[in-house]
């Protein structure tokens, strides 16, 4: 390419490509996920049950204006609501699962008993029709899975007391299962009859609202990761392993959202409208929130949670025609020729290292180093941070200390020097120990050799071994 070229969407090339001008090089980074309003439900309600996706959603029940128990219902076709053919038996804090096509609604405060409901109905994308009692009665419980395996959990029973009793629910009937390890109401749930996830509530235990997770393998209940954000009556979406926990309430409501991965949960982008008690469906990156509550007021608005269409522009790789020079962010795969400019600290690990591939020149002077020292101070410094080798070729003081500092553990310094003296080895601790390890003395009259090694560096304790020999020329050591 010799002319100028500007591609301002992705380009992929296959063969080979030559550019005699500069090059920049971006890629796009996805913007956090975030919530965007959707079309509003027809009737206002919270304590709705939810399932579907965000593109085909369905809502059912609920307390709606006037106090009002719901058998209104609603799909959701990724614009708007339409109402359709009403649920059989009004209905609060009832659970849901499944598809617009293939719905399940089970428990719920019944409108017709003034009582925690058993029904269950399944709808077939246009009408109720009624399915297996549940075999505890319940509200304020959470579902999970489809509409031919489905999963209840938690709730109030008919003494309006907490429970933690699982059912999972086959197509015609409920079946008791392992409890959960809690029992609490007004939590949040997801997943599927064998992968279930559920979070948040208010515990019977505690007393209060709870952050606590836990996940469902199909036959009993494990602790999974804390909510950041405590909570109750918490609205959810998505799968066991990528989940959402949107909205609820902790003293008033909440707008925070968190995102599971099957261990941890991280902040996402925070609801338009804080609401508690929200219908929810959908996935951790389409998920739908719709009605719910704030103090005084039931809701009909819709959000959607979606990674956000604005994307950001990052720069990675320039070259620069006038100089030759590459300059490139991140991470940089492949042979790197001639000078790096600068190379980003604690950025080259061990592992990056070829295996004998450090040269002498590349080790620091610690361990390659030579110090002479033509005149000592009668206190002389050795620095051994920077030398291992400190060549004395003018006498000794009559009166001389050799003042180590900078020995790290494991490393060796040798000393070479002379003179009639009264020698004294110190070092830069605030405390040390010497000891000689052949119990030979120096020896003013000759050359002397002394190899110190340190054995602790710490500066409260260390310690110091050395050995001292004379020397001589002497080229034949028979």
């Amino acid at each position: 390419i010799s002319s100028d070229l500007t591609v301002s969407g992705s380009a992929e090339i296959t063969g080979s490509l030559g550019v005699t001008g500069s090059v920049s090089l971006s890629h796009l980074k996805l913007d956090p996920s975030a919530w965007s309003a959707g079309g509003a439900l027809s009737t206002a309600r919270y304590g709705s049950g939810g399932a579907g996706t965000q593109t085909a959603g369905l809502a059912f029940g609920g307390y709606a204006t006037g106090f009002v128990l719901s058998t209104a219902t609603e799909e959701y076709n990724g614009a708007s609501w339409s109402a359709v053919n009403s649920l059989s038996t009004g209905r609060k804090l009832l659970a849901g699962a499944g598809t617009q096509g293939a719905g399940l609604a089970f428990g719920g405060y019944d409108v017709n008993n003034f009582a925690p409901g058993a029904c269950t109905e399944e709808y077939n994308g246009a009408t109720w029709g009624s399915g297996g009692a549940l075999a505890t009665p319940r509200y304020g419980l959470a579902g999970a899975g489809t509409q031919t395996a489905g999963l209840a959990f938690g709730g109030k029973d008919d003494n309006y007391s907490i429970v933690n009793c699982t059912e999972e629910y086959g197509g015609n009937a409920w079946t008791t299962v392992i409890p959960l390890s809690d029992a609490r109401c007004d939590l949040g749930g997801v997943g599927t009859q064998t992968a279930g996830l559920t979070f948040g509530g208010y515990s019977e235990l505690l007393g209060n609202s709870v952050s606590c997770t836990e996940e469902y393998n199909g036959a009993t209940w494990g602790a999974g990761g804390a909510l950041i954000t405590t909570r109750r009556s918490v609205a959810g979406a998505g799968t066991q392993t990528s989940a959402l926990a949107f909205g609820g309430i902790y003293s008033t409501s909440l707008s925070c959202t968190e995102e599971y991965d099957g261990s941890v949960w991280s902040a996402g982008g925070a609801l338009i409208t804080a609401r508690s008690s929200a219908g929810g469906a959908g996935t951790q990156d389409a998920g739908l929130a719709f009605g719910g509550a704030i103090i005084g007021s039931f809701l009909t608005c819709t959000e959607e949670y979606n990674p956000a269409i604005t994307r950001t522009l990052t720069k990675t790789f320039d070259y620069s025609k006038a100089t030759g020079e590459i300059t490139a962010t991140g991470s940089l795969k492949g042979t790197l020729d001639g000078t790096a400019t600068t190379v980003v600290d604690d950025s080259i690990t061990t592992a990056k290292i070829l295996n004998d591939s450090i040269t002498y020149d590349k080790i620091e002077g610690r361990y390659t180093a030579i110090s002479t020292i033509n005149f000592p101070n009668s206190t002389q410094d050795l620095d051994a941070g920077s030398f291992s080798i400190f060549n004395i070729t003018g006498n000794l003081n009559s009166t001389q200390t050799l003042n180590i500092t900078g020995m790290k553990t494991g490393q060796v310094i040798s000393i070479l020097a002379t003179g009639v003296s009264t020698l004294t080895l110190t070092s830069d601790s605030t405390s040390e120990l010497f000891n000689n390890l052949g119990a030979v003395t120096y020896d003013g009259a000759s050359d002397n050799s002394l190899q110190i090694i340190c054995i602790s560096d710490l500066d409260s304790a260390a310690i110091y071994n050395y050995t001292i020999s004379t020397y001589t020329a002497d080229n034949t050591p028979n």
